[in-house]
């Protein structure tokens, strides 16, 4: 068996006048040794940019397109070494991002298996793989080390953030570089727990949409956005939306960091910024009322009735609604609410119940309903005045002239309050409070002519909001409901006598007319004789 020393070379040679970035490689093989055999087949294979993937490789051969070749080689006899040209290009620069590192190529040569699939009878030793590199011209000064002098300052607009709010942050950021160029340079943006990267624009024509990946980088997510390859002489604006969410044990703020960060060997990075957004409380509870029915419209009667069965007239509710707004939920709600009335025989209102809804739990003083009235009956109306046999339709009339209702308030009458109190009240949960009354006729019948307006007053605050941060403002509101109470005239049944008086004096009246007219002699006078009755008497 042969011993062959082997030896192999590559070289370098860039085209300066193609319109490709292209080069030449030069592989050069050569053998020696003892009983080298007459005919000597070797393989030479040849990798462009071995040390990146083979999808990502930067340079490929020109003829093929491909990142490497295999090159069958005859040697023995006389002939010792063989040499091999072979072109190459760069690909363009928008297909790759690594501009930095260099790019390594490298020749392996192995015995090619004989025909008959026997070892061949030669071993090789020596150089048999052999690597070159090459790197890519920068525009970095005469000793081609670009030096990068990254800046980034930032904003934030759309803070505090509010717990339990769909909050979306602006993150305004100015990033320049003044130095050389800034290869692979990205914009690296650490979120906190509860954040999610929503899009980010720049204000660089052409390049408004940035390209932006999240990920995780030591259990914490960043977004990696990229600002150019180089990034160089520019300076742009940045706004990126981030939704921030999940706050309840976020603490008093929450922190983005930030970065440029570049692959140059020299100053890469920019300085990191700190951004800190305060996180609040906030809750908004509204107050609301109505009046059921909102006005009444009651017949101005004269005197007092003595029939129990008229001592109470329409029913009126008066009804209260809290509801939370949120973002926040709200702990130690109370409501105090002031309703005219105390069910005496001199009020306007006989309280009749107060009815619940939403967890409240509220105590009315004094006590409603204290005649034990049977709340399962409809609601009583006033009976007519004077009811007959003999009756016609009858309209009622408006009070003559204009007068000022009586506002009738727990300022100028006895009240019964109500106290309410709610533990806990989240986002979008209501409570009610309504206050059943009817109108104490009684009462009502010692003022015929008065027109009144019947007003309840509620208010509310709360105490706390149930987070470890501070409360922008701790809600708080009042309301109030008005029922118009207004009277009319009513009218009374014409009796029939009057109308058969009325009737026989129209008879008489006209008997006396004619009679009157008989005595003067209307009925007796002469019709004056017409021309054809004078023509027949001549």
């Amino acid at each position: 068996m042969g011993q062959a020393g082997s030896g192999a070379s590559g070289a370098l040679t860039p085209e300066p006048h193609s319109h490709l970035c292209s080069f030449g490689i030069r592989m050069c093989v050569g053998v020696k040794g003892h009983s080298i055999p007459q005919e000597l087949s070797l393989n030479a294979e040849l990798q462009l940019d071995r040390l990146k993937p083979r999808q990502g490789r930067r340079v490929l051969l020109l003829n093929s397109q491909q990142a490497g070749a295999t090159l069958h080689l005859n040697l023995g006899g006389r002939q010792r070494s063989i040499c091999h040209d072979i072109k190459a290009f760069l690909r363009d620069e928008a297909d790759f991002r690594d501009k930095l590192s260099p790019i390594v190529l490298s020749v392996n040569v192995s015995l090619a298996p004989a025909k008959d699939g026997l070892a061949p009878p030669v071993v090789l030793h020596g150089d048999t793989l052999v690597q070159e590199q090459t790197r890519i011209v920068l525009d970095c000064g005469e000793d081609d080390l670009c030096v990068p002098q990254l800046q980034l300052s930032a904003s934030v607009k759309g803070s505090p953030l509010l717990i339990g709010a769909d909050n979306v942050l602006e993150l305004k950021m100015d990033a320049a570089n003044e130095g050389e160029g800034a290869y692979e340079a990205e914009l690296a943006v650490h979120l906190p727990l509860g954040a999610h990267y929503m899009r980010a624009l720049s204000d660089v024509e052409g390049f408004e949409r940035l390209i932006c990946n999240q990920k995780k980088e030591n259990e914490t997510k960043v977004v990696l956005c990229e600002l150019g390859n180089p990034m160089k002489n520019v300076r742009m604006g940045i706004t990126m939306l981030v939704s921030v969410g999940n706050l309840e044990e976020a603490g008093e703020h929450v922190s983005f960091w930030l970065q440029i960060r570049s692959k140059n060997s020299q100053n890469p990075n920019s300085e990191t910024v700190r951004l800190d957004v305060p996180v609040r409380a906030d809750a908004h509870v509204e107050l609301r009322g109505s009046s059921f029915p909102a006005s009444l419209v009651m017949a101005a009667e004269e005197g007092n009735r003595a029939n129990s069965s008229d001592s109470w007239g329409p029913k009126v509710e008066h009804t209260y609604e809290l509801y939370n707004n949120g973002p926040g939920t709200v702990h130690g709600l109370y409501l105090t609410l002031r309703l005219p009335g105390q069910s005496q025989p001199s009020d306007l209102l006989y309280i009749l119940d107060v009815q619940l809804q939403g967890g409240l739990q509220c105590t009315p003083q004094p006590s409603p309903n204290p005649l034990k009235l049977d709340l399962g009956l409809p609601t009583p109306t006033p009976t007519p005045i004077h009811p007959g046999h003999h009756k016609r339709d009858r309209r009622q009339a408006s009070l003559p002239g204009p007068k000022q209702p009586v506002l009738v308030s727990c300022d100028s009458a006895p009240c019964t309050v109500v106290q309410c109190e709610l533990q806990e009240m989240a986002r979008g949960q209501r409570a009610m409070v309504t206050v059943q009354a009817f109108l104490w006729l009684p009462s009502l019948r010692q003022r015929p002519l008065d027109q009144f307006v019947l007003q309840s007053h509620a208010w509310f605050n709360v105490t706390s909001l149930p987070y470890a941060v501070p409360a922008l403002s701790l809600p708080s509101g009042e309301a109030l409901v008005q029922t118009q109470l207004l009277r009319a005239l009513e009218e009374r049944d014409i009796p029939i006598w009057w109308v058969l008086v009325g009737v026989l004096a129209g008879l008489l009246l006209l008997t006396l007319l004619v009679l009157a007219m008989w005595k003067l002699g209307f009925f007796k006078r002469k019709r004056p004789p017409l021309e054809e009755d004078e023509e027949e008497e001549e």
